[in-house]
């Protein structure tokens, strides 16, 4: 199953309009939109050490509570702030992250 049609799925028991306003709901990091489903994580926080569990494990897909991206990036660099950094490793890895709060 693509991730695009699993996340249809979940969000149509957990609908994003139940969030509140200044909730970061919904899909946070998408490298590719044909990605198959290999396995899913769930994380409370997404740090690097859960990316590098993810890579270990042939995860692509991470749901996490707390979302990694609350303000919009200006620029994305590898020596930015580990948001940028968990952000570019997730791309570069091909995983997606949905964030749920």
């Amino acid at each position: 199953m693509r991730i695009a049609k699993f996340l249809s799925l979940f969000e149509k028991i957990y609908p994003q309009k139940m969030a509140e306003s200044w909730d970061k709901v919904g899909l946070l990091v998408h490298p590719d939109d044909s990605s198959e489903v290999n396995a899913i994580m769930i994380s409370n926080d997404l740090t690097m050490s859960v990316v590098e569990v993810a890579k270990s494990k042939n995860i692509n897909l991470i749901m996490c509570y707390h979302p990694l991206i609350f303000a919009p990036f200006s620029s994305l660099s590898t020596t930015g702030t580990w948001q940028e950094k968990v952000t570019i490793e997730c791309i570069k890895h091909n995983i997606s992250v949905y964030s749920f709060h």
